[in-house]
């Protein structure tokens, strides 16, 4: 069956007519044929993109643990004391010698 043959099968829903229809064939996006060097390079390259997404993983893994184990041994550590407000100081004031 052609465009044209299929297009009088559809009808307008608002008017039903079928001279207003437009069928376009259904194409499929080109891919170029793949050779084996081709194939080969996105096997290499594909297992190798996935070997940084791991090691990219595990090192912000391990950042994350440092810093939880940082922060639980300054969290059990002794509080600081802080330090005594100074005893009681008192102005002294001398008239200048004229």
């Amino acid at each position: 069956m052609g465009l044209d043959a299929a297009a009088r099968q559809f009808r307008c829903r608002e008017c039903g007519s079928s001279a207003h229809v437009a069928l376009y064939p259904a194409t499929r996006p080109y891919y170029p044929p793949m050779t084996a060097t081709d194939f080969v390079a996105a096997i290499y390259f594909g297992s190798r993109e996935a070997a940084k997404a791991r090691k990219a993983d595990s090192t912000a893994e391990r950042a994350a643990q440092r810093l939880a184990e940082a922060y639980a041994r300054r969290k059990a550590a002794k509080p600081k004391t802080t330090p005594r407000p100074p005893a009681d100081l008192r102005l002294v004031w001398s008239k200048p010698d004229a």
